[in-house]
């Protein structure tokens, strides 16, 4: 895997080898800093993970929300040290298999969460709202 970054007119052009392109400055302008970047990956990377996992399960999933945020370390390095993830689930998915399938990827297959741990303490929310309510 790789990727290229280019700085342009006060800003980052990072991009894949399949040509997607990912804007990234400092946080001057509107596009993402590197930062906001990483919880970007942790929300998208476990909700992939959700989704096939709630699939397989033969959950009813109509569609998932993540929001997620992070409180960082107020001396440099200022990393994360608590990042919480919020799961949205529109469906009639069953509770403890909608647990289950996110603690089953960031416990194991969310590369990008299980990457930003120890330093990083991870935890969830969830809240499943039924189309039919």
């Amino acid at each position: 895997m790789d990727v290229s970054i280019k700085w342009q007119q006060g800003e980052f052009a990072a991009q894949n080898q399949k040509g997607t392109v990912v804007r990234m400055s400092d946080g001057s302008n509107d596009a993402a800093t590197p930062m906001e970047a990483l919880l970007m990956a942790v929300g998208s990377c476990s909700g992939i993970d959700v989704v096939s996992t709630l699939e397989k399960m033969r959950q009813p999933i109509k569609d998932l929300r993540i929001e997620v945020s992070g409180e960082r370390r107020q001396e440099h390095p200022k990393y994360f040290e608590k990042i919480t993830v919020k799961y949205i689930i529109l469906g009639q998915v069953e509770e403890p298999k909608a647990r289950r399938a996110i603690e089953l990827s960031l416990g194991t297959y969310c590369s990008v969460s299980n990457a930003l741990e120890p330093k990083a303490e991870i935890d969830y929310l969830l809240e499943i709202q039924d189309e039919n309510s």
